[in-house]
């Protein structure tokens, strides 16, 4: 035998795995600071993780249980001041770190003493061992980064509770201890084939951790795409029936409007107080009369004039010049909450300014070659940082943001389409490009 120690991992390797573990997961979630200082953070972390790993070495035996906590504090802390998350996310982002480098230490250390005690003509080297550490870590988190995205996994943005991280971290914790109560008997040093069995033992042991780690972030994930789908789902709904309730409306006014004309005599009998007060409610019916839009879709015509009503009597300058007909193949469900949730997200924004020349909002809905164009833009006077392909939110209640712009993102991918957000010159767009084929074109 060459005189390795199966069940010894060396703390170099340890260090490296827990690095490149906290790191791997870093680099997918959204950062608390710019490129270059996170960088220098991730550069820095790695040699105070080098270190903290021989200094753990130094200590005597009875204080290994000391040495290793300091070690996983020190990862906690390196993901927090890292990640733009709280502490309950470090935690959770830090347990499944924690795993991972554990397997992937023991796997690691497990193939390089395999090599060198059965591979003719291979000695025992650091830069072999390093060779092949660098090798097996790159391929574990490219087939692990390949395995998250399939199954969506990847998060910006971290939102666990406390229940959850207390889940997480136990099954952590109960891993590391299974992977690791049979090293605490010291007959195994004496016997290689005991060394063996029990390095197996502790790689499958972390590699059934992990895979039970993933499977409860996917349980997870799945529950939290569930309650936003039932959220946007009851948005659909909101504004289907705000949309059927206008539409009675609407018709109602176009009744009274078309029934002036008999009402005409009634005013040259009133007094002049009487005939101011008439006067002005007809006014106002005109006016929402006007606002009335005609593109050639119903549905589309409800919805503009509704917000186009609601923008005269709040001083918003609103205008859209759109062919309806184009819409025809989409439901109306659809067409509810795509203009619906962009022109209330518009609005909302826009009432903002005490300015009422900067409240303007102005769409465009035109075919081009076979895609249908759906663009709308608004005055905007801050940089729209993007949270995970949408922007982020303003709004006071986080959980609550995002869910319009993921309805629309959800209702344009079901019709193979693709949605664009741009600032640039004080204007924030919203372009949606959806195929139309050739039958659903307008004559």
């Amino acid at each position: 035998m060459s005189g390795l120690e199966l069940a010894s991992i060396p703390r170099a390797l340890t260090a490296f795995a827990e690095w490149s573990a906290c790191t791997f997961y870093l680099l997918m979630l959204a950062k608390r600071f710019g490129k270059v200082k996170t960088a220098v953070i991730m550069g820095l972390a790695g040699i105070l993780q080098f270190a903290l790993q021989f200094w753990a070495k130094s200590i005597v035996a009875d204080h290994w249980a000391e040495g290793m906590l300091v070690n996983v504090a020190f990862m906690l802390v390196y993901v927090y001041i890292c990640a733009e998350t709280d502490i309950k996310g470090a935690f959770c982002v830090g347990a499944k770190a924690f795993v991972t480098a554990e397997f992937i230490a023991s796997f690691e250390w497990l193939v390089i003493c395999m090599v060198i005690e059965y591979v003719p003509g291979i000695s025992k080297s650091v830069p072999l061992e390093l060779a092949i550490a660098a090798v097996l870590t790159t391929l574990y988190f490219f087939a692990t980064y390949q395995f998250e995205k399939r199954n969506h996994l990847l998060e910006k943005k971290l939102d666990y509770n406390g229940l959850q991280v207390i889940s997480i971290v136990f099954m952590a914790v109960l891993v590391f201890a299974g992977s690791n109560l049979a090293f605490s008997q010291m007959e195994w040093r004496e016997n290689w084939d005991l060394q063996f069995s029990l390095c197996i033992t502790r790689a499958l042991v972390d590699f059934c951790g992990l895979s039970i780690l993933f499977f409860q972030q996917k349980l997870l994930q799945d529950q939290k795409m569930q309650m936003e789908m039932d959220s946007i789902n009851h948005t659909l709904e909101l504004q289907y029936k705000q949309y059927r309730d206008f539409k009675e409306n609407s018709e109602f006014i176009s009744r009274q409007y078309h029934d002036l004309k008999h009402q005409m005599d009634a005013i040259r009998t009133c007094t002049e107080e009487e005939r101011a007060q008439y006067l002005s409610e007809v006014e106002n019916m005109v006016k929402m009369y006007e606002a009335w839009n005609v593109t050639g879709n119903s549905t589309l015509d409800s919805i503009l004039t509704q917000k186009k009503i609601y923008c005269i009597q709040h001083d918003i300058q609103f205008s859209c010049t759109a062919d309806g007909r184009l819409l025809d193949f989409i439901s109306v469900r659809d067409i509810c909450s795509i203009f619906g949730n962009i022109l209330d997200n518009a609005i909302e924004y826009v009432s903002m300014f005490e300015d009422i020349e900067k409240r303007q909002i102005r769409g465009e809905v035109y075919q081009k070659n076979s895609f249908l164009l759906i663009c709308f833009e608004n005055y905007c006077e801050e940089k729209i940082y993007a949270d995970g392909g949408l922007p982020g939110t303003t709004k006071q209640d986080k959980k609550l943001h995002g869910y319009g712009l993921k309805s629309i993102q959800y209702i344009v991918k079901k019709y193979n389409g693709t949605m664009t957000l741009e600032t640039e010159d004080n204007w924030f767009s919203i372009k949606l490009l959806i195929p139309v084929k050739k039958d659903d074109m307008p004559d």
